[in-house]
């Protein structure tokens, strides 16, 4: 799959266009998040490249990603 940011990655066979590549503070690996009404909705791992290995965290700090405050179910 590619993100909407051009980022190359694998994940579950089930996930559509829609759904959210997520990397959750203190969780080891990007997740896949399905927004469901209200909240949203654990679909499994995802191996983002150049997101894996903490490179996100540097991208949060550079302003490249955002926070969010969401429920998951």
């Amino acid at each position: 799959m590619v993100t909407r940011k051009g980022y190359l990655g694998l994940g579950v066979n089930f996930c559509v266009k829609g759904d959210l590549v997520c990397v959750l503070f203190g969780c080891s690996t990007p997740v896949w998040l399905r927004r469901v009404e209200d909240h949203y909705v654990f679909l499994g791992e995802a191996n983002l490249y150049s997101v894996m290995d903490g490179e996100a965290v540097g991208g949060f700090e550079k302003g490249e990603f955002g926070e969010e405050s969401f429920w998951i179910w």
